[in-house]
């Protein structure tokens, strides 16, 4: 995380585990994502945390199909692209319920 005037950068990795639709299981594959995403915080007199997110931008970095499969790295990050507005939103959405912070 790099922090600024500005907001801060946040940047983490999230695994994605596949389930089998068959059988939920069992895996069927295992996505490697690095998410990188401008966020705003702000704690109010009650000392409850809240923030925004802007500008998420998320990449397959590894795919590891368990099985034969025609899905690529490259189709991956078409389809992840597509959800990236759902995904922020959403995050915005508990980010704007806040968290208490645990200060006496």
């Amino acid at each position: 995380m790099k922090i600024s005037r500005a907001g801060a950068l946040v940047e983490f990795y999230i695994d994605v585990h596949i389930r089998n639709p068959i059988d939920t299981s069992i895996d069927a594959g295992l996505i490697v994502t690095k998410a990188i995403a401008n966020v705003s915080f702000f704690v109010n007199d009650a000392l409850t945390l809240f923030g925004d997110i802007h500008e998420l931008q998320l990449n397959v970095v590894d795919f590891y199909p368990y099985f034969k499969t025609s899905s690529s790295m490259k189709n991956m990050n078409q389809k992840l692209s597509l959800l990236v507005p759902f995904i922020e939103s959403y995050a915005n959405s508990v980010l704007d319920q806040g968290w208490r912070l645990p200060i006496p």
